[in-house]
Protein backbone atom coordinates (compact mmCIF):
# COMPACT_ATOMS: atom_id res chain seq x y z
CA UNK A 1 0.00 0.00 0.00
CA UNK A 2 1.13 3.36 -1.06
CA UNK A 3 1.62 5.19 2.42
CA UNK A 4 3.17 8.41 0.62
CA UNK A 5 0.86 11.67 0.33
CA UNK A 6 -0.20 11.69 -3.59
CA UNK A 7 1.51 14.99 -5.21
CA UNK A 8 -0.84 17.92 -5.82
CA UNK A 9 -1.38 18.42 -9.41
CA UNK A 10 0.39 20.81 -11.27
CA UNK A 11 -2.23 23.34 -11.88
CA UNK A 12 -3.45 23.13 -8.06
CA UNK A 13 0.07 24.35 -7.29
CA UNK A 14 0.39 27.09 -9.62
CA UNK A 15 -3.28 28.29 -8.19
CA UNK A 16 -2.37 27.88 -4.66
CA UNK A 17 0.78 29.90 -5.13
CA UNK A 18 -1.22 32.61 -7.26
CA UNK A 19 -3.80 33.07 -4.35
CA UNK A 20 -0.95 32.86 -1.71
CA UNK A 21 0.91 36.14 -4.04
CA UNK A 22 0.00 39.72 -3.17
CA UNK A 23 1.74 41.27 -6.23
CA UNK A 24 -1.25 38.94 -8.07
CA UNK A 25 -4.04 39.76 -6.07
CA UNK A 26 -3.20 43.36 -6.61
CA UNK A 27 -2.96 43.02 -10.17
CA UNK A 28 -6.20 40.97 -10.20
CA UNK A 29 -7.85 44.31 -8.41
CA UNK A 30 -6.52 46.65 -11.35
CA UNK A 31 -7.23 44.47 -14.01
CA UNK A 32 -10.89 43.55 -12.01
CA UNK A 33 -11.66 47.10 -11.50
CA UNK A 34 -10.95 48.36 -15.22
CA UNK A 35 -13.05 46.02 -16.45
CA UNK A 36 -15.76 47.18 -14.48
CA UNK A 37 -15.12 50.48 -15.36
CA UNK A 38 -15.19 49.71 -19.35
CA UNK A 39 -18.29 47.70 -18.99
CA UNK A 40 -20.01 49.69 -16.34
CA UNK A 41 -22.80 51.00 -18.71
CA UNK A 42 -23.67 46.63 -19.37
CA UNK A 43 -23.86 45.69 -15.53
CA UNK A 44 -25.81 48.77 -14.80
CA UNK A 45 -28.09 47.79 -17.38
CA UNK A 46 -31.48 46.91 -16.66
CA UNK A 47 -33.91 44.45 -19.19
CA UNK A 48 -36.53 46.18 -20.73
CA UNK A 49 -39.81 44.69 -18.83
CA UNK A 50 -43.23 45.42 -18.63
CA UNK A 51 -43.18 44.98 -15.03
CA UNK A 52 -40.40 47.70 -14.62
CA UNK A 53 -42.09 50.00 -17.04
CA UNK A 54 -45.14 50.05 -15.08
CA UNK A 55 -43.47 49.83 -11.52
CA UNK A 56 -41.21 52.93 -12.84
CA UNK A 57 -44.19 55.14 -14.54
CA UNK A 58 -42.41 54.62 -17.46
CA UNK A 59 -38.70 54.49 -16.56
CA UNK A 60 -38.73 58.06 -14.56
CA UNK A 61 -36.42 56.13 -12.15
CA UNK A 62 -32.33 54.95 -12.41
CA UNK A 63 -32.84 51.85 -10.77
CA UNK A 64 -34.96 50.47 -13.67
CA UNK A 65 -34.09 52.23 -16.75
CA UNK A 66 -32.37 50.35 -19.39
CA UNK A 67 -28.93 52.39 -19.96
CA UNK A 68 -29.18 55.56 -22.35
CA UNK A 69 -29.14 59.02 -23.20
CA UNK A 70 -31.69 59.96 -20.13
CA UNK A 71 -30.52 56.90 -18.18
CA UNK A 72 -26.69 58.12 -18.09
CA UNK A 73 -28.23 61.37 -17.09
CA UNK A 74 -30.01 60.01 -14.43
CA UNK A 75 -27.21 58.13 -13.18
CA UNK A 76 -25.18 61.53 -13.19
CA UNK A 77 -27.23 63.48 -10.96
CA UNK A 78 -27.63 60.29 -8.35
CA UNK A 79 -24.24 59.72 -8.05
CA UNK A 80 -23.60 63.40 -7.27
CA UNK A 81 -26.69 64.45 -5.41
CA UNK A 82 -27.93 61.47 -3.56
CA UNK A 83 -25.52 58.73 -3.32
CA UNK A 84 -22.51 60.87 -2.34
CA UNK A 85 -20.90 60.31 0.94
CA UNK A 86 -22.45 63.33 2.08
CA UNK A 87 -25.56 62.26 2.04
CA UNK A 88 -25.06 59.46 3.64
CA UNK A 89 -23.24 60.79 6.38
CA UNK A 90 -26.26 63.06 6.67
CA UNK A 91 -28.56 60.12 6.99
CA UNK A 92 -26.67 58.04 9.59
CA UNK A 93 -28.75 59.87 12.18
CA UNK A 94 -32.26 59.11 10.54
CA UNK A 95 -30.46 55.32 9.79
CA UNK A 96 -29.40 54.80 13.24
CA UNK A 97 -32.90 56.64 15.36
CA UNK A 98 -34.55 53.40 13.27
CA UNK A 99 -32.24 51.19 14.43
CA UNK A 100 -32.72 52.25 17.91
CA UNK A 101 -36.15 52.05 17.60
CA UNK A 102 -36.10 48.85 16.11
CA UNK A 103 -34.43 47.87 20.03
CA UNK A 104 -36.95 49.54 21.75
CA UNK A 105 -39.88 47.90 20.23
CA UNK A 106 -38.77 44.07 19.95
CA UNK A 107 -38.06 44.45 24.22
CA UNK A 108 -41.21 45.66 24.44
CA UNK A 109 -42.84 42.56 22.38
CA UNK A 110 -40.91 40.45 24.65
CA UNK A 111 -42.04 42.28 28.00
CA UNK A 112 -45.61 42.04 26.92
CA UNK A 113 -47.68 39.44 28.97
CA UNK A 114 -50.70 39.44 25.75
CA UNK A 115 -47.93 37.96 23.44
CA UNK A 116 -46.32 35.89 25.56
CA UNK A 117 -42.86 37.28 25.05
CA UNK A 118 -42.76 35.92 21.68
CA UNK A 119 -41.68 38.40 18.45
CA UNK A 120 -42.50 38.20 15.45
CA UNK A 121 -39.10 38.52 13.69
CA UNK A 122 -40.46 38.70 10.01
CA UNK A 123 -42.61 41.31 10.99
CA UNK A 124 -40.34 43.18 12.45
CA UNK A 125 -37.57 43.44 9.88
CA UNK A 126 -40.19 44.58 7.58
CA UNK A 127 -41.52 47.17 8.91
CA UNK A 128 -37.63 48.18 10.39
CA UNK A 129 -36.76 48.40 6.20
CA UNK A 130 -40.27 50.66 5.90
CA UNK A 131 -39.58 52.41 8.26
CA UNK A 132 -35.84 53.59 7.31
CA UNK A 133 -37.00 54.51 4.28
CA UNK A 134 -40.25 56.44 5.21
CA UNK A 135 -37.93 58.00 8.07
CA UNK A 136 -35.32 59.23 5.31
CA UNK A 137 -37.61 60.07 2.30
CA UNK A 138 -40.48 61.95 4.37
CA UNK A 139 -38.62 62.49 8.08
CA UNK A 140 -41.64 60.53 9.47
CA UNK A 141 -41.67 57.15 10.73
CA UNK A 142 -45.11 56.91 10.58
CA UNK A 143 -48.41 58.31 8.33
CA UNK A 144 -50.07 59.55 11.21
CA UNK A 145 -50.30 58.46 15.07
CA UNK A 146 -48.35 55.78 16.44
CA UNK A 147 -49.04 52.87 18.54
CA UNK A 148 -48.53 52.60 22.05
CA UNK A 149 -46.03 49.78 21.51
CA UNK A 150 -44.08 51.70 18.68
CA UNK A 151 -45.50 49.19 16.14
CA UNK A 152 -47.27 49.41 12.34
CA UNK A 153 -50.22 50.72 12.38
CA UNK A 154 -52.76 49.38 9.27
CA UNK A 155 -51.55 52.41 7.36
CA UNK A 156 -47.47 51.52 7.89
CA UNK A 157 -48.69 47.80 6.92
CA UNK A 158 -50.66 48.12 3.98
CA UNK A 159 -48.24 50.84 2.51
CA UNK A 160 -44.83 47.80 3.17
CA UNK A 161 -47.14 45.31 1.78
CA UNK A 162 -47.47 47.10 -1.25
CA UNK A 163 -44.03 47.80 -1.46
CA UNK A 164 -43.06 43.90 -0.89
CA UNK A 165 -46.03 42.71 -3.53
CA UNK A 166 -44.07 45.02 -6.29
CA UNK A 167 -41.08 43.45 -5.61
CA UNK A 168 -42.33 39.95 -5.97
CA UNK A 169 -43.93 40.62 -9.53
CA UNK A 170 -40.46 42.96 -10.58
CA UNK A 171 -38.57 41.28 -13.69
CA UNK A 172 -41.23 38.07 -12.68
CA UNK A 173 -41.20 35.76 -16.45
CA UNK A 174 -44.36 37.11 -18.44
CA UNK A 175 -45.37 36.09 -21.56
CA UNK A 176 -46.06 39.86 -22.36
CA UNK A 177 -42.50 40.57 -22.43
CA UNK A 178 -41.54 38.03 -25.18
CA UNK A 179 -44.99 38.98 -27.05
CA UNK A 180 -46.22 42.57 -26.46
CA UNK A 181 -49.46 42.01 -28.01
CA UNK A 182 -50.34 40.19 -24.98
CA UNK A 183 -50.15 42.38 -22.35
CA UNK A 184 -53.86 43.72 -22.67
CA UNK A 185 -54.74 39.83 -21.54
CA UNK A 186 -52.29 40.10 -18.59
CA UNK A 187 -51.85 36.18 -18.44
CA UNK A 188 -49.73 36.10 -16.10
CA UNK A 189 -52.01 38.26 -13.58
CA UNK A 190 -48.81 40.68 -12.69
CA UNK A 191 -50.04 43.76 -14.30
CA UNK A 192 -52.89 43.67 -11.90
CA UNK A 193 -51.17 43.03 -9.15
CA UNK A 194 -48.33 45.62 -9.50
CA UNK A 195 -51.03 47.80 -10.23
CA UNK A 196 -53.27 47.52 -7.42
CA UNK A 197 -50.22 47.71 -5.34
CA UNK A 198 -48.53 50.97 -6.60
CA UNK A 199 -52.06 52.71 -6.07
CA UNK A 200 -52.13 51.34 -2.16
CA UNK A 201 -48.38 53.02 -1.49
CA UNK A 202 -49.35 56.12 -3.72
CA UNK A 203 -52.65 56.38 -1.61
CA UNK A 204 -50.18 57.14 1.55
CA UNK A 205 -46.93 58.80 -0.37
CA UNK A 206 -48.70 61.04 -2.55
CA UNK A 207 -50.03 63.34 0.71
CA UNK A 208 -46.56 63.29 2.32
CA UNK A 209 -45.06 64.48 -1.56
CA UNK A 210 -47.94 67.29 -2.28
CA UNK A 211 -47.23 68.60 1.31
CA UNK A 212 -43.62 68.77 1.33
CA UNK A 213 -43.69 70.68 -2.21
CA UNK A 214 -46.07 72.85 -0.51
CA UNK A 215 -43.58 73.78 2.08
CA UNK A 216 -41.02 74.03 -0.42
CA UNK A 217 -42.90 76.63 -2.33
CA UNK A 218 -43.95 78.68 0.57
CA UNK A 219 -40.51 78.66 1.90
CA UNK A 220 -41.42 76.37 5.29
CA UNK A 221 -38.70 73.75 4.05
CA UNK A 222 -35.19 74.08 2.49
CA UNK A 223 -33.92 71.33 0.42
CA UNK A 224 -31.74 70.20 2.93
CA UNK A 225 -34.29 69.28 5.72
Amino acid sequence: MDTQPHARPQHQNLLHQARQSPRHHCHFSRTFQRVLEEAGAVFDSRPDAISAQITSDGYLTLALSPSGDQWAKMRRVMRSGVLSNAVFQWLHEKRSEEADHLVRYVYKQCKNPDSNGSVNVRDAARHYCGNVIRKMVFGERFFGSRMADGGARVEEREHVDGLFAILSCLYGFAIADFLPWLEVLDLDGHKKKITNAIKNVRRYQDPEIKKRIEMWEKGLKSEEV
